[in-house]
């Protein structure tokens, strides 16, 4: 049978070519949004997981917002245990302290409110600024007076690297802090938003600002994403028994929109595989129906010398998900040939609120050509049941006198 359904869809060139025609392109489409949505979200999680670091500790109070600033800050007591149980665990690469706060930048003509992070200059647990610097400089190791702004901000504010600027916010007591600082650089980023708000400075003039020796969070990098949640619970296990009074929480709870992003893409990805499927579907039942129809009289005559109904439905049968495998898998090559095209052509796209286009890559993977194939072989043999069920059962008959 499996013989015969092979050699029937070389015999009919043309009808074959179109179904080939029609499942390679959609297997080819799918392959592609495929590869499309699973480099866009590796990239995400490495980009947002480089940013935000693999674990984020704090104090409990820090998460759910109940206590005061004052009382959910870590202090060097709680720290230098907390750094402590860090260095123990051997899945720990490095870690780094921020300690985050708002308040106002501006100078004598125009003023803005800020988000603003103290960080640890040149610690290697994050991924470096340096790319994403627009003009002037990263914060650099010893400079202690500077700020690194966004760059909408710094445009709004109408400063350059170099100019002075004033920081104005409230310590922990809640009593007016200022300070005079210098504009190291501005950095671009994927938001608009944040561009307008974001602003870093090094860990100790943050410090200084709100008047604490503290930090509001410890930025964790481990060995690998994969590695990420068993770490999580190894070191929650190791704080709680030291009575530290913190929370851990993986870089897919901290990082924001996330989960809607990751969402988004999850659902073109499945908008896309049945779209594609229907569109396989029904246009493969309109050919197989017209080329089984046509060979109504060979059907007759294969019954007439005894085949029997179950088997010519196997044989169409069998040549329909033929039809599907051989089509899936032009349309898997197809589909890597225009990646491998679009992947060196550089192009790029501008998602809504964008500063900069993102460019359009393609993950050639053999793991993303089994969802395209499995949906091609599928449709194909649900597409090709009612034509051989109908087909199997015509009188015997009437189908050698079939015109």
């Amino acid at each position: 049978m499996f013989k015969i359904a092979l050699r029937n869809i070389f015999r009919n060139k043309r009808r074959s070519f179109l179904s080939f025609t029609i499942i390679g392109l959609g297997a080819a489409m799918l392959f592609l949004v495929s590869g499309f949505v699973r480099e866009s979200l590796t990239g995400m999680e490495e980009g947002l997981a480089g940013s935000y670091g693999h674990l984020q500790i704090a104090d409990t109070g820090y998460w759910d917002r109940s206590e005061e600033p004052i009382d959910y800050l870590l202090v060097p007591d709680r720290l230098s245990v907390l750094e402590s149980i860090l260095s123990e665990h051997e899945a720990v690469d490095s870690w780094t302290k921020n300690l985050g706060f708002s308040g106002l930048v501006g100078n004598a003509e125009k003023t803005a409110m800020v988000l603003g992070t103290g960080i640890e200059v040149g610690n290697p647990t994050l991924e470096p600024m340096d790319p994403l610097v627009a003009s002037g400089s990263a914060l650099l190791p010893g400079a202690d007076d500077e700020i690194l702004l966004g760059r909408l901000l710094a445009e709004r504010l109408g400063v350059e690297p170099g100019d002075p600027i004033n920081l104005a916010g409230f310590t922990v007591t809640e009593s007016l802090n200022a300070m005079t600082i210098v504009v190291s650089g501005s950095f671009k980023f994927f938001s608009q938003e944040w561009e307008e708000q974001l602003t870093f400075v090094p860990l100790g003039l943050a410090q200084r600002l709100l008047k604490t020796d503290g930090v509001d969070k410890v930025l964790v990098r481990v060995s690998s994403l994969d590695a990420v949640i068993p770490v999580m619970n190894a070191l929650q296990g190791a704080v709680d028994d030291a009575g530290l009074g913190v929370e851990i929480k993986p870089w897919q709870d901290v990082a924001p929109f996330y989960n809607e992003m990751k969402t988004f893409w999850e659902a073109l990805e499945g908008l896309s595989t049945m779209g594609v499927f229907i569109l396989a579907f029904f246009g493969i039942m309109q050919v197989l129906t017209m080329s089984f129809m046509e060979r109504t009289r060979e059907v007759g005559t294969i019954r007439a010398v005894g085949t029997k109904r179950h088997q010519v439905f196997g044989m169409l049968l069998t040549e329909g998900v033929l039809l599907g495998l051989l089509g899936g898998l032009f349309g898997v090559l197809l589909g890597f040939g225009f990646g491998m095209l679009i992947n060196a052509s550089g192009i790029g796209w501008m998602y809504p609120g964008a500063t900069e286009p993102m460019p359009v890559a393609i993950q050639l993977l053999l793991a993303n050509a089994i969802a395209p194939l499995m949906i091609a072989v599928l449709s194909a043999f649900l597409s090709a049941i009612y034509p051989a069920w109908h087909s199997a059962r015509a009188n015997v008959v009437k189908a050698l006198h079939y015109v």
